[in-house]
């Protein structure tokens, strides 16, 4: 079983992410790690067809100060969902995935559980 998409949040496990997402499928970096490197062949990617999407917004002249101030707000209010690993397809449903399915979009910041949601 492989994901359609598959998003490294860390920023180091980009090897890994490709080894999880199918043929076809899209990768997705959004996390942050300059110590990171990766080993997968170039060839690969061309033979599965992957995407690979660079995703972060990082600015390091204000990444700093972005911190500081997050400490200060009250960010717990953006998270709408908490759902088990189980309940992943609820998850999703919650984001507006798959839009062919006339999913509409409910959660703002999504939180994935153990096996049971809290």
């Amino acid at each position: 079983l492989c994901a359609d998409v598959v998003v490294d949040t860390v920023g180091n496990l980009f090897t890994q992410a490709c080894g999880l997402v199918g043929d076809q499928g899209r990768v997705v970096i959004m996390g942050f790690d300059e110590r990171a490197r990766s080993t997968i062949k170039p060839l690969e990617i061309l033979q599965r067809g992957l995407k690979i999407i660079g995703a972060g917004d990082f600015n390091s002249l204000i990444f700093s100060d972005a911190l500081h101030l997050a400490r200060r707000l009250p960010l717990e209010g953006l998270l709408t969902h908490r759902f088990a690993l189980d309940d992943f397809d609820k998850a999703l449903e919650a984001i507006g995935v798959p839009p062919e399915r006339g999913a509409s979009y409910a959660g703002l910041k999504i939180v994935m559980e153990g096996r049971t949601a809290s």
